[in-house]
């Protein structure tokens, strides 16, 4: 652990401290100067590092009131936005350096998150990551502008900039702290995973590991202790990608519907509907075909856990005995059916 730091003005201790209680909690100083500077930031709301800085004037402490609760921030400066968030256990405060040293460039903004700091949640607000994940959250993180979309963005450009060779998701999964039941872990993660890894791909990713244990929601294999149960959501993404072997990535282009997204590796194209509806796709392949096969990944909602591909659910003894349907195709061209909230595999 470091030197212990005055309370106020961030200098050493040293030999002689000053114990105060600021919000009915014991807190050392270094100084009477200090202690009665950090009554007073208290007293008006304010970070204590402003009080002996000489720039408290440039220090606004906010509130909104939300659905979740009244959220507390610190706002100092104008322009572009700086924002900065603190983790686990700590609040806005761990930021006031960086308020300090960048309000005259920036507009910055500090939060206390949920449960944290000066953020006040309603008495019954649920902040666990269950009541915070959501399927259309989940989709959308895959879109244009989503999350996971800008991070193989930002990939594929450092993977240019700086010559490196090869990149990758070495740890991911839908939602923070082990998921959650209902998202996690049905047909919408399967469709998710697929947009995921044709995104990482389409981005010259070499691939991704999903997190997976015994005790996450998100696991694409569940386990009682050390023993495998069976598989889910994710896994059955996982299988069909498998199914398709190995080759080239390919993007396609599609039109119609947003919430359908198409693909291919090698000769074979992917095609998933997110929408509420069936969609009929005709697609162009790369050249002629004599014939093909179609396999569907589909589930009686995006919120079921009955998921199947080609008829078959994947057993607790990893028996899998799909049943593909032949597809229509003359020439180059292919028309496949893709029920709401699936995805199909053609193989040609």
């Amino acid at each position: 652990m470091g030197d212990r730091t005055c309370a106020a003005c961030d200098g050493p201790l040293g030999g002689s401290l000053i114990c105060v209680a600021v919000g009915g909690k014991p807190v050392e100083v270094c100084s009477s100067a200090c202690a009665e500077a950090l009554n007073e930031a208290c007293v008006a709301g304010v970070p204590k590092r402003w009080a002996t800085s000489g720039q408290q004037a440039a220090l606004t402490v906010r509130s909104i009131e939300t659905p979740s609760g009244r959220i507390s921030y610190s706002e100092a400066g104008s322009g572009a936005v700086a924002l900065f968030v603190h983790g686990m256990l700590l609040n806005k405060h761990f930021w006031r350096h960086q308020l300090a040293g960048l309000f005259d460039i920036r507009r910055c903004i500090a939060v206390d998150l949920l449960a944290h700091g000066e953020t006040e949640i309603e008495p019954n607000q649920n902040v666990s990551s269950a009541a915070n994940a959501n399927i259309p959250e989940m989709l959308a993180s895959n879109a244009p502008g989503g999350k996971l979309q800008n991070a193989e963005a930002a990939m594929s450009k450092a993977q240019t900039t700086a010559g490196i060779t090869t990149w990758r998701m070495s740890e991911t999964n839908s939602f923070f702290s082990g998921g959650a039941t209902g998202v996690s872990n049905v047909e919408a993660a399967s469709l998710w995973s697929l947009d995921y890894m044709s995104g990482v791909a389409a981005h010259n990713g070499a691939g991704l590991n999903f997190h997976g244990g015994s005790t996450s929601k998100y696991t694409p294999i569940t386990f009682s202790g050390n023993t495998p149960t069976g598989v889910q959501g994710v896994y059955y993404g996982q299988l069909l990608w498998v199914l398709a072997g190995t080759g080239a990535y390919h993007s396609a282009s599609v039109s119609g519907s947003s919430s359908v997204t198409a693909w291919g590796i090698g000769r074979n194209v992917f095609v998933n509907n997110k929408s509420a509806s069936p969609v009929t796709a005709t697609i162009t392949l790369p050249a002629p075909a004599v014939g093909g096969t179609e396999y569907v990944l589909t589930a009686p909602s995006l919120s079921s856990t009955a998921i199947t591909i080609a008829g078959s659910s994947v057993g607790v003894d990893a028996t899998f005995t799909p049943k593909p349907q032949t597809a229509q195709i003359t020439g180059n061209k292919a028309v496949i059916t893709v029920p709401a909230n699936s995805a199909a595999l053609l193989l040609v």
